[in-house]
């Protein structure tokens, strides 16, 4: 389907229904406003969502507490699932209280 006119038909059009401009919700742009610590998990061959976005929006952190953590893998799996686990687990430990 051509973006224009009809992707940026539909776009508007959801924009109208969410009641927001996605650049104004855009993690990009609205990370550095978060208050908890964020955890960002991309692949490195993620062909959908290329790996320089995630970066860019960790860049935009500004004070925020955010932690990228960048692994093999596409945009549906990760390589190495045991150690992406392990370090989801560690970036949790300390932020949320995990039964005993």
């Amino acid at each position: 389907m051509p973006y224009w006119p009809v992707g940026w038909l539909i776009n508007r059009y959801l924009e109208r229904i969410i009641g927001a401009r996605f650049e104004h919700i855009a993690p990009v742009n609205t990370l550095a406003q978060a208050s908890c610590p964020i955890l960002l998990v991309h692949g490195l061959q993620d062909d959908i969502v290329p790996v320089a976005d995630a970066r860019s929006i960790w860049k935009n952190r500004s004070a925020t507490d955010a932690t990228l953590i960048e692994c093999r893998g596409t945009h549906e799996a990760f390589e190495d699932q045991e150690a992406i686990t392990h370090q989801i687990m560690t970036f949790l430990k300390p932020v949320v209280r995990m039964p005993a």
